[in-house]
């Protein structure tokens, strides 16, 4: 049956192309969730940050592994590497007046899980270069603790700190971490470590830790676009619902954080690194039928200074990398067509799974070109295909769609059953129906606007945006 359309009713196409697989969750960025996010002020924590009650019913901060990419971390100032490192190791934190005297380190903490806790601190000069330590900075393995336990980094000093037992000579500024299990690759899940009250001492006198105590967060009312990862649940601000070529699009943002600026990620999946930074593990979200061979999206990007953004595809095949392909994203007031060729390792030529990260400032790991306030934007994300079919086509074979005002008829023209789900820009569900082989369904829209159509079938997972004006 053909289909007939009217002006009130329009395809908004957002690739010339589209896989016959699992669609990319929420593409082009319409579906959005409202929540309210804890952030803890001064420090910077990954994603399983959490605040939690702390010594003597105060508050404290919580630090969880999540999965097996977490390298779960909470961190006052920042290092740009932290094993393995050549030539230069740059890093910021706390401000200090004395080097070459005795310090002191101490805090509370409690654990659970099976993980290895660790405590570490780092020692910057004055031309923000690390200095002393085989790996650059000094750690500790902390012991099991079920409830709060004061420990104190003089008592570590002579074992697992090397032998240090002053501040390096030198030393402008101070970093201090702790980490729930070791930051390597395949890290245990679920190991968390509570950290409250940290103090820390030089030549007796006490030093000034920002919000030491984990007294000061801030809750906040914020935007997370479904089916994505993101940054927006440690680096506030960095992620947010803008307008886009129709519609809704995803910003990300590079924020400063404990005095340096940090990168606004929106990813789908996740890649493990070891302390090296090398990748080591895979874990793909979304699966695809057929190998890509490039990865389409439209972007404006307003860079700060020289910095530029970045956009990073892995191709999978049984968590094992099998493709990739990584750009530097540009300036561009305007929404402008980015096309990314995919390229295959040799002797691999088949894809089941990609994973997809955007990065407001260039690269992930180091403080190279990251300044605060650069702004990408990103919408109509889609991979394309070879001898693929446009959106419109694929349509085609599982509905036909007509309009008559605010009546949306579509007709099931399979041999099979097809689910129809009509949802609005805020993710509420207007209709949830089921289509019968040769069968029809109205969908009454009372309202104008735009709306996202879901078609499930057997073998493919599309959406469709309609406009009911």
């Amino acid at each position: 049956m053909k289909k007939t359309f009217t002006n009130s009713l329009f395809i908004l196409l957002a690739s010339s192309s589209i896989s016959m697989a699992q669609s990319i969750p929420n593409a082009d960025f319409e579906l959005w969730n409202t929540s309210s996010v804890d952030t803890l002020e001064s420090w910077k924590g990954t994603l399983g940050l959490k605040k939690v009650t702390g010594v003597s019913n105060s508050n404290a901060v919580r630090i969880e592994t999540l999965d097996a990419s977490d390298k779960a971390s909470l961190i006052m100032g920042s290092i740009s590497c932290i094993s393995g490192c050549t030539g230069t190791v740059t890093g910021s934190g706390i401000p200090i007046s004395a080097d070459n005297v005795a310090f002191n380190l101490n805090f509370d903490y409690k654990t659970s899980g099976t993980g290895s806790p660790i405590v570490a601190m780092g020692f910057v000069n004055e031309s923000g270069v690390m200095i002393g330590g085989t790996n650059w900075y000094y750690a500790a393995s902390l012991t099991s603790a079920a409830s709060f336990t004061n420990k104190s980094v003089n008592s570590m000093l002579n074992a697992s700190f090397q032998s240090i037992n002053k501040i390096p000579v030198g030393t402008k500024q101070v970093i201090i971490g702790f980490f729930p299990t070791l930051p390597i690759s395949n890290p245990v899940v679920g190991a968390a470590i509570e950290v409250d009250n940290v103090k820390l001492t030089v030549g007796g006198t006490s030093v000034t830790i920002p919000n030491g105590d984990f007294e000061k967060w801030n809750t906040i009312t914020t935007n997370l676009p479904q089916g994505w990862s993101n940054s927006e649940n440690y680096l506030k601000g960095s992620v947010n619902k803008v307008s886009g070529v129709t519609g809704n699009a995803a910003e990300i943002t590079t924020k400063t954080i404990a005095g340096f600026p940090s990168t606004g990620v929106l990813n789908l999946g996740s890649i493990a690194y070891d302390q090296s930074f090398n990748e080591t593990g895979y874990f793909p979200v979304f699966k695809v039928n057929s190998t890509p061979t490039k990865l389409n999206f439209k972007y404006t990007y307003t860079p700060v200074e020289k910095d530029t953004a970045s956009v990073y595809v892995v191709l999978t095949n049984k968590n094992k990398k099998v493709g990739s392909a990584f750009s530097y994203i540009t300036s561009s007031a305007n929404f402008t067509d980015f096309s990314l060729p995919l390229v295959m390792l040799n002797g691999e030529t088949v894809a089941d799974s990609a994973i997809v990260y955007f990065s407001s400032s260039r690269g992930m790991t180091s403080n190279i070109y990251k300044y605060d306030g650069s702004k990408l934007v990103i919408d109509n994300v889609a991979f394309e295909y070879p001898s693929s079919q446009g959106l419109e086509d694929n349509f085609n074979k599982a509905i036909s769609i007509s309009q008559n005002g605010k009546n949306v008829t579509l007709e099931n023209i399979l041999n099979e059953t097809v689910q129809v789900t009509l949802v609005d820009l805020n993710g509420k569900t207007i209709v949830n129906a089921t289509i019968e082989p040769n069968n029809k369904t109205q969908l009454n829209v009372s309202k104008s606007g735009i709306y996202i159509v879901h078609i499930i079938t057997n073998e493919v997972v599309q959406s469709l945006k309609i406009a009911v004006e």
